[in-house]
Parts: structure tokens; sequence; C-alpha cells
């Protein structure tokens, strides 16, 4: 992970770029899958997050609140059509609701069939452990993490240059990030880190100290290759979103 920037979409016009995704896990059977991986009464959730949520390289992790996905989808779209590799947690992962609501379905139900309060509690945990440290791994393996920002999920505070979010996994996403970026300094100095209202628990993001794009801008990319004749790959992206181009 190299850098971070925050994607302004709320004021360009995105209707060119298709909004359909490939969905390459779309019809999984949950229950087999935690039947397979079972043995002696036990779950082996080592090997279920390898398979399940499995860690490819990519230029761009991109992070996004699922009331915003479309333009999420736009933005990858674009992204793809360049050549660039583009994570997007539906593209390359099914959604982990369906892990966590099996689990429930069956460790958290009662005699009379009605779900425990505790026991999904802690099958909520699992999924969560799971699906967090699968998202670190993604981030570390990720150049660039892009931040879509319709205007609604993120709240930009101009008197103290604070944004935050209602969001925990963008939260978490972006915090991911930063720390692996901190890292990464840190290391170079040497040598010389669900989908429906979201709960009013807000979270403050470290983006103080990183760029924050108009998807315009991303949008005129191919362009400002083809007329300064440079390849299209992340390392110009970054260079071009970095300047005063």
């Amino acid at each position: 992970m190299q850098n971070i920037y925050s994607i302004s979409i709320s004021d360009v016009d995105l209707s060119g770029i298709s909004a359909i995704m490939p969905n390459t896990q779309s019809n999984i059977n949950f229950k087999q899958i935690l039947e397979s991986y079972t043995k002696y009464g036990l779950i082996n959730g080592s090997n279920l997050a390898v398979d399940l949520f499995q860690i490819k390289p990519a230029d761009i992790f991109i992070s996004y609140s699922h009331l915003n996905k479309e333009k999420a989808y736009k933005i990858a779209n674009y992204l793809m059509s360049l050549g660039l590799s583009v994570f997007l947690d539906y593209i390359v992962w099914s959604e982990s609701d369906g892990l966590l609501r099996e689990l429930d379905n069956q460790f958290c139900k009662n005699a009379d069939n009605m779900y425990d309060y505790d026991k999904r509690n802690r099958s909520t945990a699992h999924s969560h452990a799971i699906l967090s440290l699968a998202l670190f791994k993604q981030i570390k393996s990720s150049t660039l993490l892009f931040v879509i920002n319709d205007g609604s999920n993120i709240v930009s505070n101009v008197k103290n240059s604070i944004d935050s979010t209602l969001s925990p996994w963008i939260y978490e996403e972006v915090v991911f990030a930063d720390e692996l970026i901190k890292i990464k300094r840190n290391l170079n100095e040497d040598r010389s880190f669900f989908h429906s209202e979201p709960i009013p628990i807000n979270y403050e993001l470290p983006l103080g100290n990183y760029k924050k794009i108009n998807s315009q801008k991303l949008l005129n990319f191919k362009n400002h290759c083809i007329l300064s004749h440079k390849e299209i790959n992340v390392s110009n992206l970054e260079e071009y979103l970095n300047g005063n181009n």
C-alpha cells in the first residue's frame, strides 16, 4: 500500500459508464462449504478464510459504502477498462453476509427455532474476524486505496479538517491502509489497516494527510496518457493524481 485518495463523485456525470459487475462467486453454497471444513465437530477457520476470501495483488483497492455501490462499480469499470487491476469485494469475494447467515442458521438457534442473541454475537465476531483479516491482507497486497465519496458516506468538517463516516467498513479499511503506509514510511526512514441503514456510530477518518481527488480528474487520466505519450499503469496514475495536471 503506497497511498490513499478520497475520490469525490458527487458532482460528476458517470451515466456513460456501466454499473454492471461480474460476480465470480454468485451461487456459493455456504452450508456445503462449512461442512467441507468441519472435522471432529470443529470448523477450520484458518483454511476457510484463506480459501473463501482469496487474496490477489491489485493496483487499486476501492473502499465504498453499499449505499453508493453503483457509483463505485462505475469507477471500478472505468479503471478496469484502462487495464488496471481493481479489488472490489463484490467482484472478488462473495457477500460475507452469506457466511454469517449460515453460521447463524447452524449454531445460533434455540429449541424454538429463534435466534439466540448471545450466540449471534459470537457468530458475528467470528465472521467479522475472518473478513477483517482478509481485508487487511488484501489492502496490503494493493498499491493504492480509493475511498469513494459521494458526499453522504463521508462527512467533512471544514472547521477542524476532520473527515468522518458512519460506515465501520470504510473506517476499518482506511485505518488499515493508513497504518500500512506509516509502517512503510518508518521502514524507509530506518534504511537511509452490514448493508442496511447505518447504526449512528461515527468514526473519524485519517484522511487529512491524503489527497482529495475529483473523479473528473480520474476520468481524464486516459486522455492525459495519450497526450503525454505515457503508458497506462498504476505508477503513472499515482504520479498523475499527485501532480497539478
